[in-house]
């Protein structure tokens, strides 16, 4: 009762002293927290990813079935499929998805999320032969993520020297930062030049976009356009992979995107609407070629120096995890 008396007369403090958009965020922050406890006793059976069938697993982070179903054929050719998520966000996706040790896997990871580290009571080396950590040796310091092309590279060269285990791929687009034809600037969001990287201060362009958008501050037509682009970027790479590939090849998402649809933003976890639950499955089958190439034995994974937990911290900064 304190809680909401409290909360009231912050939202009227906000309206009293003309700071509408503000108080339009705050609101909009309590609606989502409680549509969790909302969506806390209503959690979707969703796909159990790991017991399909596939040699290859494409992720693309935040991608909406809409979209995507609009967009892939200009790339892919393949049965498309409407699944369920089992999570509205990569670490609630990555929660229910991988519960047990899988040693026929190996994970090409742009996402922080997975990784040698435990956040949000996952840690990725626990349960996978083998993770490539992308984020960390190909991050795009200027654009604040990891660029397609580069995702694509490790992919082939764990497909060499892990011929016969199964490998999920995670590309971050369309996941912001927006980085297609339609790009989205630090100074367009009101961020300093210095301040639009993720390891200068609490704003980046990610987070700043969607703080804006609660605040009905931004062109949500922009946003959507970006988001295109950042999926047709890309769709392009994965295009180009999958030409590469060979076998039962799907391509999916962890999770969807939400624009403002019922007043949800971005992608908050444990929230399960259409729009950041229902995920493309296109189902791409292939020949299977030989594969002379002998595995390599796995790294042993190691503590990281603190140097690195900074990176991590950053690098989750600038796809608006950490604010």
């Amino acid at each position: 009762m304190l809680g909401t008396i409290k909360f009231i007369a912050q939202v009227g403090g906000l309206v009293l002293r003309g700071r509408f958009p503000q108080a339009r965020s705050l609101l909009i922050k309590k609606y989502t927290r409680l549509l969790r406890r909302y969506y806390a006793r209503r959690k979707p059976q969703g796909v159990a990813i790991m017991a399909e069938s596939w040699d290859y697993l494409i992720i693309l982070d935040a991608c909406r079935y809409d979209y995507f179903a609009r967009s892939y054929p200009r790339y892919l050719s393949g049965d498309l499929q409407k699944r369920i998520s089992r999570g509205s966000s990569t670490s609630n996706w990555l929660l229910e998805n991988f519960t047990g040790f899988y040693d026929d896997t190996v994970y090409v990871s742009t996402n922080p999320h997975c990784s040698d580290h435990e956040i949000h009571g996952f840690q990725g080396s626990e349960h996978f032969h083998h993770i490539e950590h992308v984020w960390k040796y190909a991050w795009d310091e200027k654009l604040d993520t990891v660029v397609p092309g580069e995702v694509t590279r490790a992919a082939l060269k764990l497909k060499a020297q892990y011929p016969d285990k199964r490998m999920i791929i995670h590309y971050i687009q369309p996941h912001g930062p927006w980085i297609g034809k339609t790009r989205i600037s630090g100074a367009e969001v009101e961020l300093a030049p210095a301040l639009s990287t993720s390891g200068d201060g609490k704003w980046t362009v990610d987070i700043r976009v969607w703080e804006m958008v609660r605040e009905g501050r931004f062109d949500i037509a922009k946003l959507k356009q970006a988001y295109q682009d950042n999926l047709d970027l890309v769709l392009a790479e994965v295009q180009q992979l999958v030409a590469q590939l060979d076998g039962r090849i799907v391509v999916s998402a962890d999770h969807g995107e939400a624009f403002g649809e019922r007043f949800i933003i971005s992608h908050p976890p444990y929230i399960y609407t259409k729009e950041l639950i229902e995920v493309p499955w296109l189902v791409i089958e292939k020949a299977k070629q030989d594969h002379p190439a002998k595995e390599q034995p796995a790294a042993q994974s190691a503590p990281e120096p603190s140097s690195d937990d900074d990176k991590l911290t950053e690098r989750l900064r600038a796809l608006g995890y950490v604010d």
